[in-house]
């Protein structure tokens, strides 16, 4: 049998792990005063959090975030070291992802297979920093100058779409 030992941070301090405990349900009343219940699936217990507390709740949010993001960066350093320090967890392979690197032979490729250009485009995405980056290379300008160009070159043509709602504290 393996010996444990306690994990501990750069400092030297344990690291303190929480054993099953999940939230297991939250209810958020109608009225603007409600309370949030937090039921926690360890105990059974519900716990009741008045709008201020959520609030402070909330703002406990993004250092369980980080703490949770260390967590992660610091077990995938112990098994990388030992597979098997971890009992029930391994590290699985990254996920691989692929990108064309001469677009100009894929385009030359599709062509050839009884493709044309304008099918070829629909295919392709333009990334606005990299084209900025293009647009500056080839004109020699930049600050506001290349913003008129770059404007002239995407007005009317681009898509803006705005994603959900990001919450942030006042």
């Amino acid at each position: 049998m393996k010996s444990y030992e306690q994990p501990v941070d750069h400092k030297g301090r344990p690291l303190i792990f929480m054993n099953k405990l999940s939230i297991e349900k939250l209810e958020i009343g109608e009225s603007a005063g409600a309370n949030l219940e937090i039921q926690l699936n360890e105990s059974g217990a519900t716990t009741s959090l008045s709008p201020v507390q959520f609030g402070q709740f909330l703002d406990k949010c993004k250092l369980c975030e980080k703490l949770i993001d260390r967590a992660k960066d610091e077990a995938r350093r112990i098994l990388s070291d030992n597979p098997e320090a971890i009992p029930g967890w391994h590290l699985a392979p990254g996920r691989t992802t692929e990108t064309v690197k001469d677009a100009a032979e894929l385009h030359r490729r599709f062509v050839s297979r009884g493709g044309n250009t304008e099918q070829f485009m629909r295919a392709l995405k333009v990334i606005k920093k990299e084209l900025t980056v293009l647009v500056r290379e080839v004109t020699g300008q930049k600050g506001k100058a290349l913003d008129v160009i770059l404007h002239d070159l995407l007005s009317g043509i681009t898509e803006s779409k705005t994603g959900e709602p990001v919450l942030e504290r006042e």
